[in-house]
């Protein structure tokens, strides 16, 4: 079988789709890898011909996909969907896809809530995204069903991540830290009372919620009024509803919420919200805001009491934290920074409620004990305390590190065990038989029918 990659420019988002594609290919399958960049440029240059020229570009691939008897295509986001022209039919737009009868399976490394800085709402609803041969992938079934139930999207996979066991593996690093975080932009200035609470030994995480809820409360407001008209007063009671559910839990899909909710007397509000996607988008995003401290505070609330280093694009100049800035590190360079520390931290942003991001699976494969945000689907993925060990807040997790600081030979233990189940379980290789059939299932049911 045949998979051809379209490969976007980038840094790495780039990496992780490459490692993607040689975990197929170690699958058993033949890869194929279309660069998308100097199609990009042959566009950009057309000048007033660029309509023109993408045509002709689409044909060419259509070409190259027929000869070289493609089964399938993958890309990252919707970079391979709005790279090529499409056709209408019966007056509704068609992918390339669709028209050329051949499958293709977007990943969606993060959200499209957000992805592209949010450029990716323009497709919401589309047919484009729901044909019969597009399929999508996304880390977890929330998000999935957000996906399909609400913004328009054809089927879709809520599926773990994988990782290139060859990249993320142990290297014979001096142990020169306790814990490493590897962390990206998007952090927020601290409140007051985050400052003050980072200095107590059991944080009042529940008084650092009801502030961020708060905020939040009044932007939800600002929100209802800006699109739902006659409806705003409704939906200004059905957001204030859902604030309190995200209030009094965590770690529970949204649209699950919004559906108890409707049930529970909001039903017209819900419609109108549902009515409109960018808006809901928004909502989500705003009621999500309420974690959203979380990974900062926690890697500035360990930094007091361990040996901490921090890598990646975030500075976290607003914090206080003391961990040793390690700056950027390439890629390829990760697992080094992570095997020179006991044990890998990962604290996340929860801009979705549950499952697990990439980091969990990187820290596992580079030999380094995984201590994790113990959210849904944690307990799916890895056997608590055996292969690896979660944390429902940052004093839980300042007393598990210390704990397997004072206890070495058991944080290798654990190291050992979670890397032994990454290797069976969580690469690319052992995703890819599963990520074809789903994107393929389409297809072979087509087949049938004629």
């Amino acid at each position: 079988m045949r998979v051809l990659f379209f490969t976007h420019p980038g840094t790495n988002s780039r990496d992780i789709l490459l490692d993607m594609a040689e975990g197929f290919e170690k699958a058993g399958y033949e890869v194929i890898r279309w660069e998308l960049e100097p199609w990009v440029g042959l566009y950009k240059a057309g000048g007033e011909q660029q309509r023109a020229v993408i045509q002709q570009a689409t044909a060419l691939l259509a070409r190259f996909i027929k000869a070289n008897r493609v089964d399938l295509s993958i890309g990252m986001w919707a970079n391979g969907l709005t790279s090529v022209a499409h056709a209408f039919r019966d007056g509704q737009p068609a992918s390339f896809f669709e028209v050329i009868g051949h499958p293709h399976l977007m990943f969606w490394l993060d959200a499209p809530h957000w992805a592209g800085s949010g450029g990716a709402h323009e497709l919401f609803g589309s047919p484009l995204l729901r044909g019969g041969r597009i399929r999508h992938y996304v880390n977890n079934p929330g998000i999935a069903r957000e996906m399909t139930d609400l913004l328009g999207f054809g089927p879709t996979i809520g599926r773990r991540y994988g990782v290139n066991e060859d990249v993320f593996r142990p290297f014979d690093e001096p142990r020169r830290f306790d814990l490493v975080f590897g962390t990206g932009p998007g952090d927020g200035k601290p409140s007051e009372l985050m400052l003050r609470e980072l200095g107590s030994d059991q944080p009042d995480i529940e008084a650092i919620r009801r502030e961020r809820g708060q905020r939040v409360g009044v932007k939800l407001e600002e929100h209802a009024r800006s699109f739902a008209g006659g409806q705003a007063g409704a939906m200004i009671e059905l957001f204030r509803a859902m604030l309190e559910r995200r209030l009094s839990h965590v770690g529970v899909p949204m649209l699950d919420d919004l559906e108890a909710l409707e049930q529970a007397g909001h039903a017209e509000a819900g419609r109108t919200l549902r009515a409109h996607p960018r808006a809901l988008v928004l909502s989500f995003a705003h009621l999500r805001s309420i974690e959203g401290w979380r990974r900062a505070f926690t890697i500035s609330y360990l930094s007091r009491h361990f040996r901490c280093a921090v890598f990646g694009p975030a500075s976290l100049e607003h914090w206080p934290c003391h961990a040793t800035m390690l700056g950027q590190v390439e890629y390829q360079d990760m697992a080094h920074v992570y095997s020179s520390g006991l044990i890998g931290l990962n604290a996340m942003r929860w801009q979705d409620d549950i499952g697990l991001n990439l980091k969990p699976y990187e820290i596992t494969a580079s030999g380094a004990c995984l201590l994790c945000d113990r959210r849904p689907g944690f307990d799916e993925v890895f056997e608590e305390g055996v292969e690896a060990v979660g944390f429902a807040d940052p004093a839980e997790a300042r007393r598990r590190a210390g704990e397997l600081i004072a206890d070495p030979a058991r944080a290798r233990r654990i190291a050992e065990a979670g890397r032994a189940r990454t290797l069976r379980d969580h690469t690319w290789t052992s995703a890819a038989p599963e990520l074809v059939n789903f994107a393929l299932d389409g297809q072979q049911a087509m087949r049938r029918a004629a």
